[in-house]
């Protein structure tokens, strides 16, 4: 008796999934590592995050938190950062992953708040590349404007509960 394997190929699922569910499936996971944060009642240290809530201005505290960090960091960390680790490794069969993990680590280095934070930060800069790569070279659709899109609602949640 002969036993038929299905390959399950996630590539070709990931193309699959409609662009909402996909939006909807990355944004649940971003939350993920932050609702580990708040069960384990770690506090944020940086003094970054320190002086904007010194500002006693909500509308000025929402602009950077909610708009022009995430456009910053995704500039950076996706959009400047995968595209020049893409374009220097396309021919290197570790692309892809490369593509994924550098940016997420500096992405989590970033955030050096404490080691939790760092650790926090590289799953959740896991999140963003792999959202970044997918959707921007795989499923040819706007990664940056996907992920900034993410990374805002993300900050957009800690900002309306903080």
């Amino acid at each position: 008796m002969k036993f038929y394997f299905i390959k399950f190929n996630i590539r070709n699922s990931i193309l699959n999934i409609n662009i909402k569910y996909y939006f909807l499936i990355a944004f649940i996971l971003q939350l993920l590592p932050s609702l580990i944060l708040t069960s384990l009642n770690i506090e944020n240290t940086n003094e970054s995050v320190q002086i904007i809530e010194q500002i006693n201005n909500n509308i000025i505290i929402f602009l950077f938190v909610v708009i022009i960090g995430p456009m910053f960091e995704t500039v950076i960390f996706q959009l400047f950062l995968i595209n020049m680790i893409k374009a220097f490794s396309e021919k290197s069969k570790y692309s892809i992953f490369l593509s994924v993990i550098i940016p997420s680590i500096a992405f989590g280095f970033s955030h050096f708040y404490n080691l939790y934070y760092i650790i926090f930060g590289f799953f959740i800069g896991l999140i963003y590349s792999t959202t970044y790569y997918v959707s921007q070279f795989l499923r040819k659709e706007n990664g940056f404007l996907i992920v900034l899109l993410l990374h805002s609602l993300n900050n957009l949640l800690a900002f309306i509960t903080n």
